[in-house]
């Protein structure tokens, strides 16, 4: 469905749990924790740093990891007055694993995506946040990370949400 489940939106699978704790006493001041989690034992996520290279309009490898996939994924932010937040590294990214099966240990399939930059997290402001990644999913259950934007499929996008780029 491409989208968040119920009561945020219309999926049907949560394939990463977001959990946020945070305590705000004033707009620059807070503490908080984003916590990202997974459905399946196998499914996970992996930090990779990566930038353009030469001769490649690619920024990450044209495959997914087979292992190494974290369970859990953790960022704080915390600030106070006068302080800032921190600034998110320009050449992270990330290639996850989700909807993985596996018997007897073994990984049979799973389908494997890449998020483009950090994953930004915006503890103040509202009243739940704000929470921003740009992600590319390969549903067909192999690790192949080439993006055609043809394929999209995601619908009735706004042009600031639009993906035109590998």
């Amino acid at each position: 469905m491409a989208d968040w489940v119920n009561p945020h939106g219309r999926g049907k699978v949560a394939d990463f749990v977001f959990t946020c704790t945070r305590t705000v006493r004033t707009e620059d001041d807070f503490d908080s924790e984003l916590r990202i989690t997974f459905s399946n034992p196998s499914d996970g996520l992996q930090a990779i740093n990566a930038s353009h290279r030469i001769g490649s309009v690619l920024a990450l490898p044209r495959e997914a990891p087979e292992n190494d996939y974290l369970p859990e994924w953790r960022h704080n932010v915390l600030l106070r007055p006068g302080g800032s937040y921190e600034v998110p590294a320009e050449d992270r990214n990330y290639f996850f694993r989700v909807r993985s099966t596996t018997v007897d240990g073994r990984l049979l399939k799973a389908w494997y995506g890449k998020i483009h930059g950090e994953i930004q997290w915006f503890p103040s402001g509202s009243d739940s946040g704000n929470l921003q990644f740009t992600y590319y999913l390969n549903p067909d259950s192999t690790r192949n990370m080439e993006f055609d934007p043809r394929e999209n499929r995601f619908e009735n996008l706004d042009v600031t949400e639009r993906i035109v780029r590998p």
